[in-house]
């Protein structure tokens, strides 16, 4: 350190006097002080606005022309190969639906049951019948197509149509294979019974057969069903009209195709003169109905109580008569001749438990407290329907009975038929038939 003689005390502190600062005040960014005096202005300007201000001298990155242009060309070519790829799709779609890039080659196909709709086109895609199984589908979808196809095996020819290989596939007489099966529907059967008749040889499910016996969607097609009045009341529209016989059926088809042949054979039954008149003469069952005025449902109803109650063909003529004295009585007061109430109750045992066949058949749980629709005990008059489905001789037997003076009926364990006129006579044929 040097003494203090050779430090200038004087000379420093003149500098210190002498010492000012200058400042430029053109230099200055006059927006700070524009944000502090508007904080002093009732708080109208916020510290953000002064920030985005600022922000306009901060650098601007510019987008190069030439990205730009890179960026418009990869989307028109995106676009422009999805455009091409949906007018390839529609094309080859289209082509194939008519048919016109197949060959005319013929191939085997096994659908198999209860196939979807999407493995039927995927059966079809493998075994060369179509190209294009994803326009197939999207066909189906917005066509009749969509119904159920019938399970067999089937040759088909792969020059078809969309439209003529869904009908192809959904004909039974279409199917190459030897599945079929001789099925007997004896007399007298209901509805349940011959739905599982039916599931039992494997033609169709005993469930689904039954919805369709509930279903009206038959009822164009058949003039005996569609004048029908009381067929809302039913519990199974078509009971009655399933006309016992034997029939050939494909395996795993359709109920509706099963129903089908029911009806037709029906129609044919009550249209062909089949039946002799009182002159004679070969009429059809139509015919004398209507000779009686007798609407066919009204014929079938009574037809299917005869055919659930007589123990044989003669015995059937009897009843007949016993069921059109009773249903008489509503023209004298509900009595009989003979001074007994009968007030058109039928009183047919058979009809307690429709549609079940006794007590026994009925689900246990509703056996103690179970009421049928159909009750002739409890009901005047037809039930709304029949109980079972007759064969010609009970129909006949309503056309062609011989009129009698009976009122009721019993019948024995060994089916021996016992007729009388009063009341009391029929308490003394209970007791013959060992009934009561």
């Amino acid at each position: 350190m040097s003494d203090d003689k050779d430090f200038d005390f004087d000379g420093r502190k003149k500098k210190i006097e002498n010492f000012e600062v200058e400042i430029n005040d053109a230099s200055l960014d006059k927006e700070p002080m524009e944000d502090l005096m508007s904080y002093s202005d009732g708080g109208k300007k916020t510290r953000g606005s002064g920030r985005r201000k600022a922000s306009k001298n901060a650098p601007t990155v510019k987008k190069s022309p030439q990205n730009a242009k890179l960026f418009k060309m990869v989307w028109i070519g995106m676009i422009a190969a999805v455009c091409i790829m949906l007018g390839q799709f529609v094309l080859f779609g289209t082509l194939d639906m008519l048919a016109i890039t197949r060959q005319d080659d013929t191939f085997s196909v096994e659908i198999p049951k209860g196939a979807s709709k999407s493995q039927v086109v995927d059966i079809l895609r493998e075994n060369g019948v179509i190209n294009q199984p994803t326009f197939f589908k999207l066909y189906l979808f917005f066509t009749k197509g969509s119904q159920k196809f019938i399970p067999g095996t089937f040759e088909i020819k792969a020059n078809l149509d969309y439209e003529a290989i869904v009908n192809y596939l959904q004909s039974n007489a279409n199917r190459i294979d030897t599945d079929i099966v001789d099925v007997t529907i004896p007399e007298g059967k209901n509805v349940m019974e011959i739905a599982a008749i039916l599931e039992s040889n494997e033609i169709c499910s005993a469930e689904e057969f039954m919805g369709a016996c509930k279903s009206s969607e038959f009822d164009k097609d058949y003039s005996f069903l569609k004048e029908r009045k009381s067929a809302a009341d039913t519990i199974y529209r078509l009971e009655g009209f399933l006309f016992p016989d034997t029939y050939s059926f494909y395996k795993n088809v359709e109920p509706k195709t099963v129903i089908k042949k029911f009806l037709n054979n029906f129609n044919n039954k009550i249209s062909k003169k089949l039946i002799t008149d009182e002159s004679n003469e070969k009429v059809s069952i139509k015919t004398v109905a209507e000779r009686k005025s007798m609407p066919i449902e009204d014929l079938i109803i009574i037809a299917s109580m005869i055919q659930a109650e007589a123990s044989n063909d003669a015995d059937m003529l009897g009843i007949a008569s016993v069921i059109e004295n009773r249903l008489s009585t509503s023209k004298n007061g509900g009595l009989s001749p003979f001074g007994d109430a009968i007030n058109s109750c039928l009183c047919i045992d058979s009809t307690v438990w429709y549609p079940y066949r006794n007590k026994d058949k009925a689900p246990e749980e509703v056996r103690e407290n179970y009421e049928s629709p159909y009750d002739t005990y409890k009901k005047r008059g037809l039930t709304p329907g029949a109980i079972c489905n007759p064969g010609m001789a009970a129909i006949e037997a309503v056309l062609n009975h011989k009129s009698t003076q009976y009122y009721f009926y019993c019948h024995n364990k060994e089916g021996k038929t016992f007729y009388a006129k009063t009341f009391s006579e029929h308490n003394v044929n209970l007791k013959k038939a060992g009934i009561s």
